[in-house]
C-alpha cells in the first residue's frame, strides 16, 4: 500500500510507526514497515477569486509493507464490507479477492449471530482457510481468542496509516455530491487533461485525475478550473447507464455498480473509482466500436475445404498451454480487412509481418460478431514486409 506522505508528517509517522512496531511485538504480530519510494512535487491549489487554500506541497511516497500479516491463532484481515442496503462496497486488502457472496451479504456477525444496523463489517480467514464476517464490537474478544484482538489491532493500524495520507481526506471535501455530479466533472476533466491513475502521475509529474476531479467539485484551481456543458452531462448519463450493464464478475465492477447505483452521496473514497469509470467506458466503447468497424469490413473468403493461396498479414498472436504442449494462435487480415485464424502447435510467423502462404480453409466462424475464416495446414511461400503493430 503507498501513500503520498507531506514532508512535515515524516516525524509524526515515524513515531507512529515505533509505536506500531511495540504494540506488534506485544501481540506477536509482524511489525509494518515504512519504504521510502520518492518524493513528489504537487502544486498549489487556489480558489477563483485567487485565495490560496494549498500551498505547493513536497510529499514523500512511502510503501507500508506488513499491512495484512498472519496473526497468532492463524487469522488473518482480509477487508472491510461497507454496507448499502442490498449491495456492499467491499474495500479489500490490496491482492485479495473475496468470494461473491460477500458483495451482497448482510451486516451479520459470525460472532454474536445477529444481523444489525452495522454500517461496516470485517473479514477474517483462519490459517486453515475459514473466512469469517464480524462485526466491530465483536473483533476485541471474537470467539474469546487473543488473536482476534490483533485483528482489532490491526484494522486501527490501517486506518491510523491513512491517517497520514493527505489524500485520503480533507475537511473541504463535500459529503452531499451524487454520483452523477462526480460523473460529469470526470468526463470534463478528462477531456481536458486525459487520465492518469495515481501510479501513472507518479512517474509522469502529474495530478492524479481524482484528485484533480475533486479539486474541479470544490472549485479550487482558477488555473485547470473545466467549465461543465450539456455534452459532459450527457456522456456522464451514458457512463452511469453503461455502469449499470456490467456484470459483478470482478470486484472493480461490484464496487463500481454498487457506489454509483446505491449511493445517494459520495465522497473522496469514491472519486478514484467513479473517475475511472469514465476511462473504462471510453475504453470499451473503444473497443466496442473497433469490433464493429471489423464485424462491418470482414467477410468470410474461400471455400471450405480447398488449399487456396492467400496474401495474410499477422494482427495479432497468443499462445496457451495444453496438454499437448503449446498452441500458438495466430490473427491476420487480408487487404480487404478480411479477419482469419490459425492456430498451430509452433510459433511459425511474426506478428506485424505479411507472408504470402498456401492454406486449408478449415471453417467459417464468428467471434464476437466479427466473420472469421479459420485455416488449417498454413505453408509460407515467402514473407513480404516486416511491420510491427499493436498485439
Amino acid at each position: 500500500m503507498q501513500f503520498a506522505i507531506h514532508q512535515t508528517k515524516l516525524e509524526s509517522l515515524s513515531k507512529l510507526i515505533e509505536k506500531l512496531a511495540k504494540t506488534a511485538t506485544k501481540l506477536k504480530v509482524e511489525a509494518p514497515e515504512a519504504i521510502v519510494r520518492g518524493v513528489q512535487i504537487w502544486p498549489a491549489i487556489s480558489t477563483p477569486s485567487g485565495y490560496l487554500v494549498k500551498p505547493q506541497q513536497t510529499k514523500t511516497i512511502v510503501e507500508f509493507l506488513g499491512v495484512s500479516p498472519k496473526l497468532e491463532g492463524g487469522w488473518e484481515f482480509l477487508a472491510t464490507l461497507e454496507h448499502l442496503g442490498d449491495t456492499n462496497v467491499v474495500r479489500a486488502i490490496p491482492g485479495v479477492t473475496l468470494p461473491e457472496a460477500f458483495q451482497t451479504s448482510k451486516p451479520f456477525c459470525d460472532h454474536c449471530q445477529k444481523i444489525r444496523g452495522r454500517k461496516e463489517t470485517f473479514v477474517v480467514k483462519s490459517e486453515a482457510g475459514e473466512i469469517k464476517q464480524v462485526g466491530r464490537a465483536c473483533l476485541k474478544d471474537y470467539l474469546g481468542h487473543k488473536s482476534l484482538e490483533q485483528i482489532g489491532w490491526l484494522h486501527t493500524l490501517i486506518a491510523e496509516i491513512r491517517e497520514f495520507n493527505d489524500d485520503e481526506g480533507s475537511s473541504h471535501i463535500p459529503n452531499q455530491i451524487g454520483p452523477i455530479e462526480m460523473l460529469i466533472h470526470a468526463v470534463a476533466v478528462i477531456e481536458a487533461f486525459g487520465f492518469f491513475g495515481r501510479e501513472a502521475a507518479a512517474k509522469c509529474d502529474q495530478l492524479p485525475t481524482s484528485d484533480r476531479v475533486l479539486a474541479n467539485i470544490w472549485g479550487l484551481n482558477e488555473t485547470d478550473k473545466v467549465q461543465l456543458t450539456e455534452a459532459h452531462l450527457a456522456k456522464a448519463e451514458e457512463v452511469f447507464a453503461w455502469i449499470g450493464t456490467l456484470s459483478s464478475d470482478s470486484q472493480y465492477n461490484h464496487n463500481l455498480k454498487a457506489t454509483a447505483l446505491h449511493k445517494f452521496a459520495v465522497g473522496h473514497r469514491d472519486a478514484g473509482l467513479l473517475t475511472s469509470a469514465v476511462f473504462s467506458y471510453q475504453k470499451a466503447m473503444g473497443q466496442l466500436a473497433e469490433r464493429k468497424a471489423k464485424a462491418d469490413q470482414s467477410k468470410h473468403f474461400g471455400t471450405i475445404g480447398n488449399r487456396e493461396t492467400i496474401t495474410l498479414t499477422v494482427t495479432k498472436e497468443m499462445n496457451v498451454e495444453t496438454a499437448y504442449g503449446i498452441l500458438w494462435i495466430f490473427i491476420m487480415t487480408d487487404q480487404a480487412g478480411n479477419v482469419a485464424k490459425w492456430a498451430t502447435g509452433s510459433k511459425a510467423l511474426e506478428s506485424g509481418a505479411t507472408y504470402e502462404m498456401k492454406a486449408t480453409i478449415k471453417a467459417h466462424t464468428d467471434w464476437k460478431g466479427i466473420a472469421q475464416t479459420e485455416l488449417a495446414r498454413c505453408k509460407v511461400i515467402k514473407q513480404l514486409q516486416q511491420e510491427r503493430v499493436a498485439s
